[in-house]
């Protein structure tokens, strides 16, 4: 864009009286004349100078604010792109909450079965031992039957190959971890006379009278409450509970040697 910038007449022209006087005098003078435009074409000289400088200025501005412009709009192409980024890097912080809160939830779900599975394994745990000692027991009886003992209701039992006293018998039983048989019912006295017939003999059974307390009691301290004796028994102040061959039970003296039935309850 150009700019045409001329001097007005009124602004060379003086209004100064005297000026005007001095102009009117010599305007007729050549020499006056020629000075005076030469003063013109040096001024008007000047302001084309400085036209040119101020168009030159100008355009100048023009393409720095074309450049300003241009750093303006690529500033909005990032600041539209930032946006854009920082709109997807948002969606991506609630996907990542979300998937943390679910992550979150099924920690807790697996804590708890774990916790579960914890107490289920210490429940297996503790029925296993009670198992594995189970099968100790079951072995440990499978052991003694094998070595003579024998399996009836939860005891195993044992007539010994030696005669002894009673006194005798029951130590022995004791320092085996076991007793002289208590019999607590029919079908146990049975079992025992069962057993019994395999020694050929009479056993001692773990009854026994007492004198100060005049009654009869099992080894244990419990007293007689049912016994299954033979015929015409029994019949001596000082007695122990025998079986003869017959199922039925038989006292006789303390002193006499007999093999004795072991008891040992599990």
């Amino acid at each position: 864009m150009m700019m045409d910038m001329y001097e007005s007449p009124d602004a060379v022209r003086t209004t100064d009286t005297g000026t005007q006087r001095d102009y009117t005098s010599t305007r007729r003078n050549p020499a006056t004349q020629h000075t005076e435009r030469n003063q013109l074409q040096t001024r008007y000289d000047n302001v084309s100078i400085e036209r040119d400088q101020l168009q030159t200025r100008y355009n100048n501005l023009g393409i720095e604010r074309d450049q300003l412009q241009t750093r303006y709009n690529n500033l909005g192409i990032e600041r539209n792109q930032l946006q854009s980024i920082f709109n997807n890097l948002t969606r991506e912080k609630d996907q990542l909450q979300i998937s943390y809160s679910n992550l979150t939830d099924e920690k807790e779900e697996i804590q708890t079965s774990f916790n579960k599975l914890t107490r289920e394994r210490d429940q297996l745990q503790i029925s296993y031992n009670s198992l594995t000692a189970e099968r100790d027991q079951l072995l440990k009886k499978r052991q003694e039957c094998q070595k003579g003992w024998r399996y009836f209701s939860h005891s195993v039992y044992y007539i010994s190959t030696e005669k002894k006293s009673w006194s005798e018998s029951r130590q022995d039983c004791i320092k085996r971890g076991a007793d002289l048989v208590i019999i607590n019912s029919k079908e146990e006295q049975k079992f025992v006379a069962e057993l019994r017939k395999t020694s050929y003999s009479h056993v001692w059974t773990g009854l026994t009278y007492s004198e100060s307390e005049r009654r009869w009691k099992w080894v244990d301290g419990t007293t007689l409450s049912t016994g299954y004796w033979y015929g015409g028994q029994p019949n001596l102040p000082m007695a122990i509970k025998r079986i003869p061959q017959k199922t039925q039970l038989k006292d006789d003296s303390c002193g006499k040697t007999c093999r004795d039935v072991k008891r040992l309850q599990y």
